[in-house]
């Protein structure tokens, strides 16, 4: 399998690469010559676009289980209206970058798309491992969660964001949410998100593109997790990967439930057939295949008799006169239905709603949508919930 770089994405990457194209790779184990690579790298990129003037930061501080202070920075647009927040944490292979690296890209979220946004300065590997890092993202989750009324946010509606390390430490985040009981999280953004400490093996394709290599994962992960890494006993909090059961992650959308009256109507496709009354029986191959489709059409003019027969069925019998006989109210004859003439093509007889029938599932839809104004209102609305 032969891959290519898209030439846009490669012409965007020019700067970087350049850059890096000189730089020796740090060995296997090397935090600090990671450190001092990529951080102005990050810092680079994060001021390559301008900042938005219409957001404000301010500076807060809450307090991790152990007695560590956290710093968190509260991003919001100027003349946004009080809702949703996003808890983030920036990228870094969980070993570098820290929240002023990310003060445009955060910005600049912010400012698109008006919600508001707290920045988590959590503790980094080898320094402080697992699960220093993320006791600081859960203790940063509670410190939003407990201050929502006075930011203006809805506690129903924080969600999770992160890129690289920060899109794992927002998946674990939110596995330990769930563990234990809340704060509840609503959604997750996970950007390029570092999951699986399993991912040691070289791939010969993609090798040659990677800015973060395997060399670095061979570096980050067991600078977090220590001689754990790419072992069994591995949580899922660490590595999100690793996860067997989502259920219950997020607040997920609640089903569209019906109104009880349209509910009502998905089942009343065909008339009710009450008791002692016999169902119409349509011998005509076109009035059945009508009558499968649920369509209550009269049948093409060709098959009606010329002139009508002055015979009425009783009340029992279908309106079609290709019906089963039936006795005649004047007298006790029985009715003998017309003999069905030779079928022909839709064409021939200006129906041309079932012939698109085989055409797959659109044409089928724009068909129904030509008898839209011939059905009645409770077909109409059936017809809507079915085939939208």
């Amino acid at each position: 399998m032969a891959l290519s770089l898209d030439p846009e994405i490669a012409q965007a990457l020019v700067p970087m690469a350049g850059a890096m194209a000189d730089a020796t790779p740090p060995a296997v184990g090397d935090i600090a010559a990671r450190r001092a690579m990529w951080e102005p790298i990050i810092g680079a990129a994060g001021t390559a676009q301008p900042i938005p003037d219409d957001v404000k930061t301010s500076e807060h501080h809450t307090t991790a289980d152990d007695g560590a202070r956290i710093t968190l920075r509260w991003y919001t647009k100027d003349g946004a209206a009080p809702g949703p927040a996003v808890l983030f944490f920036h990228g870094g292979g969980y070993i570098f970058g820290h929240i002023d690296l990310f003060e445009g890209p955060v910005s600049r979220y912010v400012s698109a798309s008006g919600v508001p946004m707290l920045s988590v300065e959590y503790r980094r590997a080898p320094e402080h491992p697992f699960p220093a890092p993320l006791e600081d993202a859960y203790s940063a989750l509670r410190w939003l969660h407990a201050h929502a009324a006075e930011l203006g946010v809805d506690r129903d509606r924080i969600g999770v964001m992160g890129d690289s390390a920060g899109g794992g430490m927002a998946a674990g985040l939110t596995i330990l949410a769930r563990e234990r009981g809340g704060p509840k999280i609503a959604r997750q953004i996970l950007i390029m998100p570092m999951l699986d400490d399993r991912t040691t093996t070289p791939d010969s394709h993609i090798a040659p593109y990677l800015l973060w290599s395997y060399d670095d994962s061979l570096t980050a992960w067991p600078a977090l997790l220590g001689e754990a890494a790419g072992g069994p006993g591995v949580p899922a909090t660490a590595a999100p990967a690793r996860l067997e059961d989502a259920t219950g992650l997020h607040r997920g959308r609640p089903a569209r439930r019906l109104p009880r009256r349209r509910r009502r109507l998905r089942h009343q496709t065909q008339p009710r057939r009450r008791a002692g009354r016999i169902p119409p029986a349509p011998r005509c191959p076109t009035r059945v295949r009508l009558h499968r489709l649920h369509l209550r059409r009269r049948p093409p003019r060709h098959h009606r008799p010329h002139p009508r027969p002055q015979i009425h069925l009783s009340r029992h019998r279908a309106r079609s006169p290709h019906a089963t006989g039936g006795v005649c109210r004047r007298s006790t004859q029985v009715a003998r239905p017309p003999r069905c003439p030779p079928r022909r093509s839709l064409s021939d007889t200006g129906t041309n709603t079932l012939k698109h029938r085989a055409a797959g599932p659109e044409s089928l839809r724009a068909a129904c949508a030509l008898t839209a104004g011939r059905l009645p209102d409770s077909m109409r609305a059936a017809r809507h919930l079915i085939l939208t």
